[in-house]
């Protein structure tokens, strides 16, 4: 009897206050959604400025060759470095090996040029299509990637010279002595990448790209590391600076956060 009177008497109030209670819902409901709705909106936001960075940088970790006058970076002995790291007993997802020229490139098409920031040679087959997949892209895609005359290029370089895909383009680099080289490229895709990391930036084969700079097979400009998750990189890090020292690499110190 006494449970039967408290749930009729529950029962009263909620009917009597029903609008009451029915404010406070929406209104929770209405700061719960606005609370989700940003937290997924920066989620996404240090997705997209994570994944860019990564094309950039092109790694958890990365290590960049030293500096040349005209060439961005140079690693003279890749394969040494990576049966060094791989010897270390470190959880390595995945190596990213890229050859990189700054700000010398230049595209031609019909009497028009825009200079690149950045030239990058990818291993495309090996290690960069997962990469490539997650871009988004105005014309074209990532597969049928041919190696040696396949160029991707941005969305806005691409208004600059008139360029739709399958056009043939002109690509002008200054090789590690300062001459200029020049090849012909097939436009393969057209990325949507306005931002600061992909604004002036192509992708082309890195063993083309070795060939025009005059690097050799087993050289490249930077090394990039994915560790697996968990992995601490700050562990990862010392351990790789202190085995390729031990090896007689010249190395910089270590830059902390």
């Amino acid at each position: 009897m006494k449970i039967f009177s408290l749930t009729l008497m529950a029962f009263r109030y909620f009917r009597r206050y029903f609008r009451r209670y029915l404010f406070l819902f929406l209104a929770l409901s209405f700061g719960y959604g606005i609370i989700t709705s940003l937290t997924g909106l920066q989620a996404g936001m240090e997705e997209s400025v994570y994944r860019s960075a990564q094309s950039h940088y092109s790694g958890d970790l990365t290590l960049i060759g030293r500096v040349n006058e005209k060439i961005e970076s140079q690693i003279h002995d890749v394969n040494k470095i990576l049966e060094t790291i791989k010897s270390l007993g470190i959880q390595i997802k995945d190596f990213v090996i890229r050859t990189q020229v700054g700000e010398d490139g230049i595209l031609y098409f019909n009497g028009k040029s825009v200079r690149q920031k950045y030239v990058l040679g990818v291993d495309w087959i090996e290690h960069e299509k997962i990469y490539f997949m997650g871009l988004s892209y105005s014309q074209g895609n990532y597969t049928n990637w041919d190696p040696n005359t396949s160029i991707i290029i941005s969305n806005p370089v691409a208004e600059e010279l008139n360029v739709q895909l399958g056009d043939r383009i002109l690509l002008e680099v200054y090789n590690r002595t300062g001459q200029i080289n020049t090849r012909f490229f097939i436009v393969q895709a057209i990325i949507n990448d306005a931002s600061i990391f992909g604004y002036y930036k192509c992708y082309i084969d890195r063993s083309v790209l070795n060939d025009l700079i005059d690097f050799k097979v087993n050289e490249a400009s930077s090394i990039g590391i994915y560790l697996k998750e968990g992995s601490s990189t700050d562990d990862a890090a010392v351990k790789i600076h202190k085995a390729l020292v031990d090896k007689g690499f010249n190395l910089a110190p270590l830059l902390k956060k």
